[in-house]
């Protein structure tokens, strides 16, 4: 079963079909779970509560495009290890932390300070300096116009 197939099969209650896509997309779902949270037995835990809203999800008709079934499934894994995560530092901290972007690392980290401190130059060689204030206000400040 291709997509369509597979999700047309899952509305029509085919219990096959749902367990074609748990082999199908398990050992995907859980390579990007554990790669967000880390730990072992709870990226298998979270694994299983994807995919069990991956099916719910799909039986409530609440895939638009069925062709681009395995951006779904991923986006679904994706979102709930990074909330898990948020619930589990919030209460580590008692306080609610940034999104961190799984794929950034230092390379990434170095060349946004880079391009920040590029901008802030480009911005101070500005002339007239009303230019450079209403660019700096809307941009860096993200003041409304």
């Amino acid at each position: 079963m291709i997509g369509p197939d597979l999700v047309a099969g899952i509305l029509a209650g085919d219990a096959q079909a749902e367990e074609e896509l748990v082999r199908r997309y398990r050992r995907g779902v859980l390579v990007i779970v554990r790669r967000v949270v880390g730990d072992p037995s709870l990226a298998e835990d979270l694994t299983q509560e994807a995919l069990t809203l991956v099916i719910r999800k799909m039986r409530d008709g609440e895939i638009r495009e069925p062709d681009r079934l395995s951006g779904f499934v991923c986006s679904v894994a994706r979102n709930l290890a990074i909330a898990s995560r948020r619930r589990s530092n919030r209460e580590e901290t008692g306080t609610e932390i940034q999104a961190v972007d799984p794929q950034a690392g230092p390379l990434d980290r170095l060349l946004s300070r880079e391009r920040a401190a590029a901008v802030q130059k480009v911005l101070s060689e500005l002339n007239p300096a009303r230019d450079r204030e209403i660019l700096y206000r809307f941009y860096i400040a993200e003041e409304n116009k």
